[in-house]
């Protein structure tokens, strides 16, 4: 089996630059749009991830400006011929994925369905432009993180409270979770509606979505290049 080369994952690129993309807000808000695209195509085709984080997000080797979503152990087909998976849960399979990231169904032991992948990327963009989340503090406890995510799904006001002072709160992040998490299980999301919130909150300060995900880490100082975020499945 022939693999494409890659370059560094996203995780090491946030700690290097102290917990943070930057620029932060215009990096953080064009990745999470190259990820909504890469996770339509994903449930168009039956499937979720389950597993969206910066350590499965690599660059490319050639063009470090192209991104690639990996690891797609935790893959799972929601909508077998057409077919949703009906909401069960199982005590066995509690809290898969990586707990700090992870669904609420999937704390639950609920099979993996979209609005579970829609979350986990609410948190992750959360934790890209704070630093941190509300529950990594007890992380050894999965059911305090579990409780800890229930307690503000009505109530993401204070979610973004407990990650952001009142200046930098980014309200775009705040109306993309609300969507999300008033979705029903089987439910097939507003992908384009998600999008236009991540749209207007660049609008919002003065950018636009121009397909260049710039992370500030090349060499040789070139311009960064228009990329494309593929999914490369393993």
């Amino acid at each position: 089996m022939v693999m494409d080369r890659f370059g560094k994952d996203l995780q090491k690129i946030f700690e290097e630059q102290g917990k943070q993309f930057t620029p932060s807000i215009f990096t953080v808000l064009q990745l999470g749009l190259r990820i909504l695209d890469v996770l339509e195509y994903i449930h168009e085709h039956e499937y979720v991830h389950g597993d969206i984080k910066a350590s499965n997000l690599l660059l490319s080797y050639k063009t470090p400006h192209q991104v690639y979503l990996v690891d797609y152990g935790l893959a799972y087909r929601y909508c077998p011929e057409g077919t949703h998976k009906d909401y069960k849960e199982d005590p066995k399979r509690c809290h898969d994925g990586t707990l700090e990231y992870t669904s609420i169904d999937a704390h639950k032991g609920v099979a993996p369905s979209r609005r579970g992948d829609l979350e986990i990327l609410g948190y992750c963009m959360i934790y890209w432009l704070s630093g941190h989340l509300p529950w990594e503090d007890n992380l050894q406890d999965p059911n305090y993180v579990r409780d800890s995510k229930i307690r503000y799904t009505d109530n993401i006001a204070e979610l973004m409270k407990k990650c952001f002072t009142e200046k930098d709160k980014p309200g775009e992040i705040a109306r993309y979770m609300e969507k999300v998490m008033a979705l029903n299980y089987t439910e097939k999301p507003a992908y384009q509606q998600l999008r236009e919130i991540l749209l207007r909150g660049l609008k919002d300060i003065g950018q636009k979505d121009d397909g260049i995900l710039d992370f500030s880490i090349s060499e040789n100082g070139d311009v960064p290049a228009k990329p494309a975020l593929k999914v490369f499945i393993t």
